[in-house]
């Protein structure tokens, strides 16, 4: 096979994981937020829909309420990632403004940053004389589950940094 399967089966493989995880917990897909008590705290008026489970959980859901309401002060005095505005904004491009559903956009855009990975990678393997396969353990190394678990940007900035070696 040639290498522009790559992201094909990297985006399958990615696909396969998000499907049984959603599986798991009957596709109830607020499960990708899942947050921390206390980040559920910080936020004025969080929704009851989003799960909280205690100390564990990440910060998916300020990405979520950053992308639903950009200027909402509790989170800019709360929240110490503000910074990472770009993915938030562009949940709510390809959600089209629409809050239910920003949960999809960012796992959209999460699996097709992580196919865009491997296709880059695998660029850059080429390049280098190397087995390109390899670009789908890059685009799902050790980076991959917990990204895609709690909604995080981390793909997708990855994504920025493969795609500047062209």
């Amino acid at each position: 096979m040639t290498s522009r399967y790559i992201p094909v089966w990297t985006i399958l493989l990615t696909f396969s994981v998000l499907f049984i995880y959603a599986l798991r917990y009957s596709f109830d897909l607020s499960i990708f937020l899942a947050t921390p008590d206390h980040i559920a705290e910080n936020i004025t008026n969080f929704p009851n829909w989003i799960k909280t489970f205690g100390n564990k959980g990440h910060d998916g859901a300020y990405i979520w309420a950053m992308a639903k309401d950009p200027l909402n002060p509790s989170l800019i005095e709360t929240q110490h990632h503000f910074e990472r505005w770009l993915f938030p904004f562009l949940m709510n491009i390809f959600a089209l403004g629409k809050e239910e559903y920003l949960i999809l956009s960012g796992l959209l855009i999460n699996l097709f940053s992580t196919g865009l990975i491997a296709y880059f990678s695998g660029l850059i393997l080429l390049h280098f004389r190397k087995n390109h396969w390899w670009a789908i353990l890059i685009a799902l190394g050790p980076g991959f589950a917990m990204p895609l678990r709690f909604n995080l940007i981390n793909q997708f900035f990855l994504l920025l940094c493969v795609s500047q070696y062209f």
